[in-house]
C-alpha cells in the first residue's frame, strides 16, 4: 500500500494541494487539512520512501517462502540476503540492530538443518561457497547422516559433492549445466546433471528436499 502511495505521489500531491481541492467543502475538515500538510511535507515523503525500501527485502523473503513451487533450497540464501539488504538500507545502527534481531529471532524459531542442506545442493547457488559457512556445513552433515546411515555411501556422496562444488566433473561443468542451473528448479537440474549413479539412491539426494 505504501509503495502505491509513493508511486502515485505526484498525482496525490497535485490533487491535495490544488486550488480546486482547497475550494471543496471536504477540504475544510481537520482530516483533509492534515492530509494537505503531509502532502506538502518533503520529509514525510522521504520517510515513506525509506520505509518502502526497508520493507522490500522482507516482502521478497515472504514471497520466497510463500511460493507455490518448491522453494526450501532458496530460503537460507533469501534470509541472508534480507539481513544484508537491511544493513545497507538502515543507516541508524541501533534501529538496524533492532530490526535484524527481529529477523534473526524469527529465523532461529523456525530454522531446520534442511534449509542448510538444500541450500548446499541448490544449483542456482553453486558458486556461493556454502561449504565455508559453518552453519550450512553442519546442517548438511546432520541431514546426510540422518538420511544415509552407511558411512561408505556418505563418502561417495561427499566426493560427488566436492566435484559439484568445484565443477571438476564434466556433467557439472558443461555449458548446459551452468546455463540451466539459473533457469530450472533443483529437481530438474539434478535429474539432468546430478550424481553419477554410483549409488542407486544418491540421485535422490539432490532433489528429495527441494
Amino acid at each position: 500500500m505504501l509503495h502505491r502511495v509513493v508511486k502515485c505521489s505526484g498525482v496525490l500531491r497535485g490533487l491535495l494541494l490544488s486550488d480546486e481541492f482547497a475550494r471543496m467543502p471536504e477540504a475544510s475538515t481537520s482530516a483533509r487539512k492534515h492530509f494537505r500538510r503531509l502532502a506538502d511535507d518533503a520529509t514525510w515523503w522521504e520517510n515513506i520512501s525509506h520505509i518502502v525500501d526497508i520493507v522490500h527485502p522482507l516482502v521478497h523473503l515472504l514471497k520466497v517462502v510463500d511460493s507455490m513451487e518448491p522453494c526450501i533450497g532458496k530460503v537460507y540464501e533469501a534470509m541472508d540476503r534480507t539481513i544484508e539488504s537491511l544493513k545497507t538500507l538502515v543507516k541508524d545502527n541501533d534501529r538496524y540492530e533492532k530490526i535484524a534481531a527481529i529477523c534473526v529471532n524469527r529465523w532461529n524459531a523456525y530454522y531446520s538443518p534442511l534449509y542448510a542442506a538444500t541450500y548446499m545442493l541448490y544449483p542456482e547457488f553453486q558458486d556461493k561457497k556454502q561449504y565455508a559457512d559453518q552453519e550450512v556445513a553442519n546442517g548438511w552433515k546432520i541431514i546426510l547422516e540422518r538420511l544415509i546411515p552407511d558411512s561408505a555411501t556418505r563418502r561417495v556422496i561427499r566426493d560427488q559433492l566436492s566435484k559439484y562444488r568445484t565443477e571438476k566433473d564434466a556433467s557439472y561443468a558443461c555449458g548446459d549445466a551452468q546455463e540451466h542451473r539459473l533457469r530450472v528448479g533443483a529437481s530438474l537440474w539434478w535429474e539432468d546433471f546430478g550424481f553419477d549413479g554410483s549409488w542407486s539412491r544418491s540421485s535422490t539426494i539432490g532433489h528429495s528436499y527441494t
